[in-house]
């Protein structure tokens, strides 16, 4: 009769038995290699408690490397060798390789900049520089190379407006929010003229537009400036000075309301003037034609009322009728909040224009039946028209 801790001495030699096989025959006799994969259950399959299915998962086993073999995991059934991450060890090899390549390569980087666009922009003449400004300069920038070719500083103050001259488009007039006037060849980014037009009354400076014409041996320089109270516009006679000392000019108020006026035109050298306010537009004719002496210059303005908020506007002078002031034939293309854009043609030509002039009534420029576009979904931000007066261009 065996003994009971004979019994015991069987179970523990058959334990170690077991023991002694291999993790590759564990393996084999754990797992069904043969056997199909159970597919996972999809979240949109029912997961109910009578639907799941109850199996054991699918588990990979890696093989245990021999000494001194490099423990790599094969690639899952569905991966291929070439959608196989590289290591963290070749990662930084390729990215070593990669800086060491790029530093060879000389790059030709200028300082970054962004934000919004003062909309006082514009181009030369023939259309290959744009002038941009910022605060403290006016920089211009080459149409092929987009890139600044030349900067025009402000010494005083804060730049308030700036514009090409009507006499030489290599000039440019800046003007500080202190009143100081500058005249720059841009080319060569030289000053060559200097001036004070400051006016206590003035808080702030808002456009330039230089005008020339055969009546005059210089050029006559519109300014649109803001008050406390009221918005003016003056024009100056400008006299050639030394940068030193400030030129002195001669100068004329021509306008002053107490609407906020956000921009003017100039139309055929100063015969028209055309001005935006908050909500109508006034049109104004000089009374003399061509005159020479600043102290003639007078304008007899009429309010065109608009039947919806204005938000931009553009006049244009058809080229083939006379530069006389009474046969002008001027059209307008004027954008709204709404975003719509109407076209009032030959506006001087109509009768009842004729009439609330002579009367020196107000117009509703609705009476004027103009053309009614709507392609814009918001405000209309810019208006413009050809060349050719034939077509129109308006931004957002």
């Amino acid at each position: 009769m065996k003994q009971p801790h004979e019994d015991e001495d069987a179970q523990l030699s058959s334990s170690n038995a077991n023991a002694a096989n291999t993790p590759e025959e564990v393996i084999e006799s754990q797992i069904d290699l043969s056997s199909p994969k159970i597919p996972a259950v999809s979240p949109a399959h029912d997961v109910s408690a009578n639907n799941v299915h109850h199996a054991e998962p699918d588990v990979s086993l890696p093989r245990p490397s021999s000494p001194g073999e490099q423990n790599v995991r094969s690639p899952a059934p569905e991966e291929t060798q070439d959608s196989v991450h590289p290591s963290s060890d070749e990662i930084g090899t390729y990215n070593t390789e990669l800086s060491s390549k790029d530093a060879k390569v000389h790059w030709d980087i200028r300082e970054p900049s962004g934000g919004r666009l003062d909309g006082n922009l514009a181009f030369t003449p023939d259309e290959e520089f744009l002038f941009l400004s910022n605060r403290k300069a006016v920089q211009v920038y080459s149409k092929n190379t987009s890139l600044l070719e030349h900067t025009l500083p402000v010494s005083d103050g804060c730049l308030a407006a700036h514009t090409t001259s009507a006499v030489n488009p290599h000039l440019i007039f800046v003007l500080a929010s202190t009143g100081f006037l500058s005249l720059w060849d841009w080319h060569v980014e030289k000053k060559v003229a200097r001036w004070d037009i400051g006016d206590e009354r003035i808080i702030r400076w808002r456009q330039l537009v230089s005008v020339t014409h055969s009546a005059i041996s210089h050029e006559w320089l519109y300014c649109l400036g803001a008050g406390k109270k009221h918005h003016v516009i003056q024009v100056h006679a400008l006299r050639t000075g030394s940068e030193a000392e400030a030129s002195h000019t001669e100068s004329k108020q021509v306008l002053e309301v107490r609407s906020k006026v956000t921009s003017f035109q100039v139309v055929s050298n100063g015969q028209l003037l055309v001005v935006q306010c908050e909500d109508f537009i006034l049109i104004g004719k000089a009374t003399l034609e061509d005159t020479k002496n600043l102290d003639d210059l007078d304008y007899s303005w009429i309010e065109c009322r608009l039947p919806n908020r204005m938000t931009t506007f553009h006049a244009y002078l058809r080229p083939e009728q006379s530069t006389k002031p009474q046969s002008l034939t001027l059209d307008l293309a004027v954008g709204y909040h709404d975003g719509s854009i109407s076209i009032f043609e030959n506006v001087l030509g109509h009768s009842v224009y004729s009439e609330a002039s002579e009367a020196g009534q107000s117009l509703a420029l609705e009476l004027l039946q103009p053309t009614r576009h709507h392609w814009h979904r918001d405000a209309v931000g810019a208006v413009k028209w050809s060349h050719d007066g034939i077509s129109r261009t308006s931004n957002l």
